[in-house]
């Protein structure tokens, strides 16, 4: 009878103590929101494109009868013009779930969300579409975007939309 008192007693000490410690590491912890918090300035792109599943540099040179060297140069400049838009960018998340994003030229406001244990960036701008982000790396002074884009064209005039897909890494630096 005494050894049921001791394992009862020893098994009540642990739950509490176990109940204790639970509740003081929540305490502790600071919302999962609240470590995106601050201004993030661009750093990095990373992309792939493929149109019809072919590489687009490939695509450009067989479809459309241009030069490899063409091809890389029509491709560099779309590049440019893109980094362009983002070089310099920041994006600031505040603590009341807004953003803003400036890019020099202008500025974008709305709403966001950090879900799925941190693995997906929902934002929600004031005056357009919802983007959903990939979050692929998270430090405290890292983030890590990824998305992909999925647009039909005709780009070789031949009444047939071709399937482009872009697919992109965006780095960003607290």
């Amino acid at each position: 009878m005494k050894n049921n008192l001791n394992l009862l007693f020893l098994a009540v000490l642990i739950s509490s103590f176990s109940i204790l410690v639970s509740c003081g590491n929540k305490d502790d912890e600071s919302p999962k929101q609240d470590r995106i918090v601050g201004t993030w300035t661009y750093s990095s792109l990373d992309y792939d494109a493929t149109i019809n599943g072919q590489n687009y540099i490939t695509f450009l040179v067989e479809n459309l009868g241009v030069s490899e060297a063409e091809a890389q140069t029509m491709a560099s400049i779309l590049i440019l013009q893109g980094i362009e838009q983002i070089a310099g960018a920041g994006i600031t998340f505040n603590a009341d779930g807004t953003y803003v994003i400036q890019d020099g030229s202008s500025e974008e406001t709305g709403t966001y969300s950090l879900e799925n244990n941190e693995t997906q960036l929902t934002l929600n701008p004031d005056d357009g579409d919802t983007i959903i982000f990939e979050v692929t790396e998270f430090t405290n002074n890292s983030l890590t975007l990824a998305s992909s884009e999925e647009v039909l064209e005709d780009l070789n005039g031949d009444g047939t939309d071709e399937t482009i897909e872009i697919t992109f890494d965006i780095g960003f630096t607290k």
